[in-house]
């Protein structure tokens, strides 16, 4: 309920706490040795975002979401991605690719237009 309250400092104060066992896990992973000098954060993909976010609305694009780990080198880290609006699906689609299934659509196919990084 406190996601549609409109209450935007609780949200805050959650979204904060979140964030920061989010940052907590992405150390923690760079810390382990996965071998051939590469660390278990270099070669996952850690996604925090929500669909419910602002107004307290469920969206489908717009999301601001945060990809930690480059996914065994399917993408170049530290920099933002403009979506241009397109579904988050399409964000998915992009972290199974690097998991190794190879596909343009995740959940229903009309609303992916295939990988965004």
């Amino acid at each position: 309920s406190l996601e549609h309250s409109g209450n935007t400092a609780s949200l805050n104060k959650i979204d904060a706490y979140f964030s920061g066992k989010y940052a907590n896990l992405l150390n923690a992973l760079k810390g382990i040795d996965d071998g051939d000098g590469q660390n278990a954060l270099q070669n996952s993909a850690i996604l925090l975002g929500q669909e419910c976010w602002s107004d307290g609305g469920h969206y489908l694009t717009d999301i601001p979401y945060v990809l930690g780990g480059n996914g065994g080198g399917a993408w170049e880290t530290g920099r933002v991605v403009q979506a241009g609006g397109r579904s988050n699906n399409d964000l998915m689609v992009s972290i199974q690719n690097a998991c190794g299934i190879s596909s343009s659509i995740w959940g229903k196919a009309n609303l992916s237009d295939g990988p965004i990084i």
